[in-house]
């Protein structure tokens, strides 16, 4: 065998041996991949936010439980489910039903304490102030209605109102020289009230 033909005979050789070797790797990533159980995502740091009652519509409360069973399908176990409450719908016989669906469903409720949707002019009213300019009448009445609920958890999630930065969510206009002050108000009287309290502002 003259050195062409070894040559030659090398390179089929060495060819084959790549073929080989990508063949073998081919396999085995495949085996893996259908042997090897995949993680599931973890999506413990997503919630919802419901629309039960967006201030402006609102869902007979008969189907809440389809509501909430959804969102429990889409969530883990403790994923958070928010609702809107408006200052005008602090039911706690009403929203009790919304605790125990969350707790029913194992979702950990946030409840965001609203004021009223205002159809004419489609902004958010502010809140409204006693005569001396604090908010301490709305500031109780958000107190006696969370604690008048048994959250069925150790802490109680509430927001106060949402997005005060949008003027949309202030009657038009943002204030945060008055949202400030309605924070200050609201969130001492609420915490004296709840211990277990916890605003997410």
């Amino acid at each position: 065998m003259d050195l062409v033909e070894q040559y030659q005979q090398w390179r089929r050789n060495g060819w084959r041996m790549v073929m080989l070797g990508i063949t073998i790797i081919t396999v085995t990533v495949l085996v893996i991949a259908f042997t090897t159980e995949q993680p599931t995502p973890d999506y413990s740091k997503l919630g919802i936010h419901l629309l039960l009652d967006d201030g402006r519509n609102s869902w007979d409360v008969a189907l809440w439980d389809e509501h909430l069973t959804v969102a429990g399908d889409m969530l883990p176990a403790g994923g958070y489910v928010v609702q809107l409450v408006r200052m005008d719908d602090l039911d706690a016989d009403k929203w009790q039903a919304f605790l125990d669906l969350a707790y029913d469903k194992q979702l950990t409720p946030i409840l965001r304490l609203a004021t009223t949707y205002d159809t004419d002019t489609s902004t958010w009213s502010p809140p409204p102030t006693d005569d001396d300019g604090h908010y301490n009448s709305l500031a109780k009445s958000y107190a006696d209605f969370i604690t008048a609920l048994d959250w069925h958890t150790d802490e109680h999630f509430v927001v106060l109102l949402n997005e005060p930065n949008n003027g949309h969510e202030w009657g038009g206009q943002p204030d945060p020289t008055a949202y400030a002050q309605f924070v200050m108000d609201v969130a001492p009287v609420l915490k004296s009230a709840d211990e277990n309290a916890i605003i997410l502002n």
